[in-house]
Parts: structure tokens; sequence; C-alpha cells
């Protein structure tokens, strides 16, 4: 026969190569779960497949929400998008994101233009505010330049806050916005942990190069659902969670 002809070791390969190839059918049938670990694994109950979808899902989120801010006035209904979306995956509510998306950004966009024009005329004040005030230099400017810290971070309040009511209600652009600084200010604790993981994050992508190259796929989505699952906190504690389905 021809297995005669060959050496011991090729012997050996032939019978090593058999196993592998039938082990994947034969654990059935023999006291042999491997084969049903992995299908355990990568099915989808299971938590490895949880994790990989939402990974998948934060990246995609990511990138929609960067391509639709390239034109800077439409950051406005990105951002409305953006934070429905992470409300909605904090919640685990997510659907298709793509279709999500593209819906929450034509039925905000009008809505949106106005608030986002109000937010991106008073960050370019800060700025112009913080840059004046750190050329200068004795008491009174340290001051200043304290108070103008302090108003960005309102300004980051009020921004979040916006998002997330525009996303989920009709209102004016004045109505949005005072609702927005009620509710910062009422939920203080809650708007400080917000700013300090969005710090965090900022910071690790600062220090650490892999963590920069991860943030740049999914960074202001990641950060947008940690906020998310706080906004959906405080949207439920005012009663109005029930306006963030459309």
């Amino acid at each position: 026969m021809w297995k005669e002809s060959l050496p011991r070791e090729s012997k050996v390969n032939v019978i090593r190569g058999w196993w592998f190839w039938t082990a994947p059918f034969t654990c059935g049938m023999a006291p042999c779960t491997g084969g049903r670990d992995m299908k355990g694994a990568f099915s989808m109950d299971s938590r490895l497949y949880k994790v990989v979808d939402k990974a998948v899902s934060m990246i995609k989120l990511n990138l929609l929400f960067a391509v639709f801010s390239l034109p800077v006035i439409t950051i406005g209904a990105a951002g409305c998008a953006l934070y429905d979306t992470a409300m909605k995956i904090a919640a685990n509510e997510e659907g298709y994101i793509l279709h999500n998306f593209l819906k929450v950004f034509r039925s905000k966009w009008r809505q949106s233009l106005k608030v986002w024009a109000f937010l991106l005329i008073a960050f370019a004040g800060l700025c112009a505010n913080f840059l004046f005030w750190t050329n200068q230099q004795g008491t009174v400017p340290e001051m200043m330049l304290g108070a103008v810290l302090m108003l960005m971070v309102f300004w980051f309040f009020l921004t979040v806050y916006s998002f997330a009511l525009m996303a989920g209600m009709e209102t004016s652009a004045k109505t949005t916005l005072r609702n927005a600084a009620f509710l910062a200010v009422k939920h203080l604790p809650k708007s400080f942990y917000m700013l300090l993981w969005t710090l965090i994050l900022a910071a690790a992508g600062w220090l650490w190069t892999p963590v920069m190259l991860a943030e740049l796929l999914a960074g202001m989505a990641v950060s947008a659902v940690i906020h998310g699952r706080v906004l959906v906190k405080v949207l439920e504690e005012e009663g109005i969670a029930s306006l963030r389905k459309v």
C-alpha cells in the first residue's frame, strides 16, 4: 500500500492532518467540547459578540459624526444625531446606526442651526478672551482667566445638554438653551461627572499614542455614550425620557 512507502514522520503528519480537519465534525460524536465552546463564544448572545458589536457601532457612529461635521455649520445637527444614537446605545436600544443617525440629522437640521450658531459664536468669544488674558500679567488677568475657564466649563455643559434635548424635543433655540442651562445647574454633580470623563479621555489620548489612535476611530462616540448614560438618567428623573424615543 502507499502508506507503507511513506517515512514514519510523514505517517504521523497524515494522522495529525486527518485529526485537524475532522475534529470540528466529530466533536459532537465524541466527548469533545471545543467546538461547542467556540460556537458559544461567537454566538449572538455571548459577551464577546456583544463587545465586538458595540465597538463596531462606536466606530460607525464616530465616522458618521466626523463626516457630517466637516461643514462647521452642520455640527449642530450632527451633534444631535450623535447624542440621540449614543443615548440609544447606552440604553441598549440601538438599531441601525446609519439609519438612526441620518433620520435625526435630517429632522433636526433647522432646529439645531440657531442653537449651534449661538454656541459657536460664544465659543469663539471665549477662545479669544482666553488667548488675550493668557498673554497678560498681573492679578486681574489671572482672575479674568479663571472666569473665562469657568465659562468654558459652563459652555461644555450647555452644549451637551442642548444636543441631548434637541434630539428628543421640538422647542425654540431660546427654550432649548434655557432648559439646558437649568438641567446643567440642577444636575451639577452629573454634569461634572461627564466633564471628568471627557478630560480623562483627552488626557489619555495626549499621553499614549495607542489610545490616541483608538480615539481617532471612536473617541467622540465613546465620549457621547458615556455622556449618554448620564443623560438618560437625567431625562428619566425629569420625566421627559419618553420624548427621546422618536
